[in-house]
This record gives C-alpha cells, sequence and structure tokens, in this order.
C-alpha cells in the first residue's frame, strides 16, 4: 500500500487554517460570560432571561416542561439517614446581573505588528523645527523653516555625527515656507531662494546673508546650472551668475503656459510647461540646448506628458513625477540624440497608488528617491498608497529597481540627498537624516 503523502502547500495551509480555527474559539471562549455556578456540584445551573431575575421555565424543567427530580442526599456522617440538606433557593438578590454576550473582537496577530515595525528605519538624526524645504550644498545643509519664515544654515558636527544650527536669515513675514523654492550652489557655499516674484542669492556665511535680489516675475520653478540658473516662468529666464554677487537676467525666452518643473545635464534642458489651451491643460515636454547661453536652441517636444510635480535627468533620461488622475507615478523619457534632434519618447511609467511629493537624486549612491504620501477615498472608502520615501536604485538609467519604502510617521514637503544620506523636510515632525543602504 503506498503511503499518502501531502503536498507542500497542504503541508504549509492545513496547519496555518488549524490556528485561525483554534484562535477564533479561544476569542469566542474570552467573550462568553460566565455566571456563578450552583450551590451543589449536581445542582443544574438555571437559565435567566435577558432583564429579570427568574430562571426560564425551559431551565427549571429539564427542557420538557415538568419539574426535574431533585437528587436525593443521605447523611454519611453522624447525619441520620432521614435527615435532608436543605434545598438552596435563588432569590434576585443571590444571583448576578446578566448581561449579553458582546460582539466577537477581531483576531490580533502579534507577528503582523513585529513585521510592520521591523520595516520602519529609525532617523541617525533628527533637527527639531518646521521644515518645508532642503538642500544640499558642498559643506552644508539649507533648510527653509517656518514660525517666522527663515532660511537655516546647518552644518554636520564631526565629533557627534550631528547637525547643528550655524545661523539663520530671515524671509518676508508673508512668505510661506512650503511654497518656497530652494536649490543649493553644488560647488560654492551659496543658495537661491524662489518667492514672491524674486529670486534672492544668498552666501552660506554664519549667518546667512543675502546678497543680490533679482525680479523674477510668475516664476514657480528653477534649476542651477554651471553658468547660472534657469527660472520657469510664462517662459524661460536665465539669471547669469558670473559674479554671484552680480546675479542678472541675459536671457527671456518668451513661450505660451507656465513652467512646472525644470531638469538639467550636460548642456540639454528639460522644461515641463502647461499649456493654456484647451481646457483640459495638458502638460508638454520641450528640450533646450544650452551650449550657446546667450541663445538657448530649441531641441525636441513631447506632448501630453501629465500635470508635473518634479524632474531630474540623468544619463539623457528625465525621470518625472506625475500627478494626474488616472496617472499617477513615475515616468521615464528618454531624451537620446536622433541624428543631430532630440525626439523624446516615453520609455516607462511606474505606477505610484499614493499622491507623490518630491523627487532627489543620489549620484554618489546611484538612487532615486520618491517622497509619498497615502490618502483616503471617500467614495471607495480604502485609503491609497502609503506615507514614506520609496528608494530606487538606478544601477540601470533605464530599469530603476525599487528597494526598500522608508515609512513616515507624517506626511512630509520636500527631500533631498548626498553622500548616500537622506534628508526629509517633515514639517512639524522636523528635519530627519537618514542613511540609506
Amino acid at each position: 500500500m503506498r503511503p499518502l503523502h501531502r503536498s507542500p502547500l497542504a503541508r504549509t495551509v492545513l496547519p496555518l487554517a488549524l490556528l485561525l480555527t483554534l484562535a477564533s474559539v479561544l476569542a469566542r471562549r474570552l467573550d462568553t460570560v460566565v455566571l456563578a455556578g450552583p450551590s451543589h456540584p449536581l445542582q443544574a445551573t438555571p437559565t435567566l432571561d435577558p432583564g429579570t431575575a427568574e430562571p426560564s421555565p425551559t431551565a427549571a424543567t429539564g427542557g420538557t416542561g415538568e419539574p426535574s427530580p431533585e437528587p436525593s442526599t443521605t447523611a454519611t456522617m453522624g447525619v441520620e439517614p432521614s435527615a435532608t440538606v436543605p434545598e438552596a433557593t435563588a432569590t434576585a438578590t443571590d444571583l448576578p446581573a446578566a448581561t449579553a454576550t458582546p460582539a466577537l473582537r477581531p483576531l490580533y496577530f502579534p507577528w503582523l505588528d513585529k513585521a510592520s515595525a521591523a520595516m520602519k528605519v529609525d532617523p541617525i538624526d533628527r533637527v527639531a523645527g518646521d521644515f518645508g524645504r532642503v538642500a544640499v550644498g558642498p559643506r552644508q545643509v539649507y533648510a527653509v523653516e517656518g514660525g517666522p519664515p527663515r532660511l537655516t544654515l546647518l552644518l554636520q558636527n564631526t565629533a557627534e555625527q550631528r547637525l547643528e544650527r550655524a545661523g539663520s536669515m530671515a524671509l518676508e513675514a508673508s512668505a510661506d515656507p512650503r511654497q518656497v523654492r530652494l536649490a543649493a550652489d553644488p560647488e560654492a557655499d551659496y543658495a537661491y531662494l524662489l518667492y514672491q516674484n524674486a529670486l534672492t542669492v544668498v552666501e552660506g556665511l554664519r549667518p546667512p546673508e543675502p546678497r543680490k535680489l533679482v525680479a523674477a516675475p510668475d516664476c514657480e520653478a528653477l534649476v542651477h546650472l554651471p553658468f547660472g540658473i534657469f527660472l520657469g516662468c510664462d517662459g524661460l529666464r536665465l539669471i547669469d551668475l558670473d559674479p554671484r554677487d552680480n546675479a542678472r537676467e541675459i536671457v527671456y525666452l518668451s513661450r505660451a503656459g507656465r513652467s512646472q518643473a525644470l531638469a538639467h545635464e550636460d548642456g540639454l534642458l528639460a522644461a515641463a510647461f502647461r499649456e493654456p489651451v484647451p481646457a483640459s491643460r495638458p502638460t508638454t515636454l520641450v528640450l533646450y540646448h544650452t551650449g550657446y547661453r546667450q541663445k538657448p536652441r530649441l531641441a525636441g517636444q513631447l506632448p501630453d506628458i501629465g500635470n508635473t510635480v518634479a524632474m531630474v535627468m540623468r544619463s539623457r533620461t528625465v525621470y518625472q513625477l506625475v500627478d494626474e488622475e488616472g496617472r499617477r507615478g513615475l515616468q521615464l523619457i528618454d531624451t537620446a540624440n536622433d541624428n543631430g534632434n532630440r525626439t523624446p519618447r516615453l520609455l516607462r511609467q511606474i505606477a505610484i497608488d499614493g499622491i507623490p511629493r518630491a523627487l532627489a537624486f543620489d549620484a554618489s549612491a546611484r538612487s532615486l528617491y520618491v517622497l509619498e504620501e497615502s490618502w483616503f477615498d471617500r467614495r471607495d472608502r480604502i485609503q491609497h498608497g502609503q506615507t514614506g520615501v520609496r528608494v530606487y536604485s538606478l544601477k540601470d538609467p533605464r530599469q530603476p529597481r525599487l528597494t526598500r519604502i522608508l515609512p513616515l510617521d507624517q506626511p512630509a514637503f520636500d527631500v533631498a540627498a548626498d553622500g548616500g544620506l537622506l534628508y526629509v523636510a517633515g514639517g512639524a515632525e522636523g528635519l530627519l537624516v537618514f542613511r540609506v543602504p
């Protein structure tokens, strides 16, 4: 007779089913209300009707309608055989109050909480404050804080491996830290603030000091170049930073629509423009050659790329965050050279269930960081996405690989990365610093 062998699936599923059944039975028993026992070990326990103190007729008659016979008790230790034990009469004050059995509680598995906690990564540093923006310079970290609005300079304490405040510069009292655009010079100790129709050039001293104010009407995006800064407005404005203390506008390219985001790499500028017509106002990607700074030249276009939150460009690939109904997520756009012309084309779309908020790239770690915020759909009553930071490996620039998700307790507003460190502007949670392996 052949022995009976169970498949590996059966050996896994059957014990799990038995465990769930046992847990359900234990939960029912824990929620059951146990009444006090009878005064005699052989006496039946009366069953009470809800809201009364009298036994129900069915319980008193044993379920037949006639009284149940009482067991006779004979004395054996010095008590006359004729003597009987008096009956114990239950009164309303002797019996406990009957309560309705509560509804079953959901099963609780501690290993689920342990698994969730194991995913969390504690920050290696936290700076208290209300942070809305963050950028990393060559030797410092710049952050925009609220209450009151100011630009804060933070330096690394090498002995304690912690960030320390090194001074701050006040901003306009009406400025919203979350609406300020911030960029750091990768080579010099300068930062650039774009808010309230002006670009402010700030030298990273202790405390930071403003050096130049340049008009920037209706500009909402900026990107740093080796020789200047491009501002995204109703068109493009190029600010010459040679010298930085005497920054000035040298080029203005008029274009219909409003710039949403900018990215630059090796003489190629990518700009996302939201068109003024039709009513849906689609967004178009426009490429410019910037080799000759006095006259940027149109290189190519890609229509209808979606409402753009942020962009970065690496290895001639544009990584674009899209927040639009039906296409929310990360898009990869190829900008490779085609016989002297740039013909951008959509390579890949990576869906994100939550709301994308910010984007950062770390060249040293070849990692891309996407800040995500979960949201609740009132129609479907479903929580979408996860509040945290998605970490993508860009070892293959055209095939991003999700390596991990860093959960956050509260929604954040901005991210920056450099040297394997991730900086998260978490609002009232402070400025969080993570070391990402």
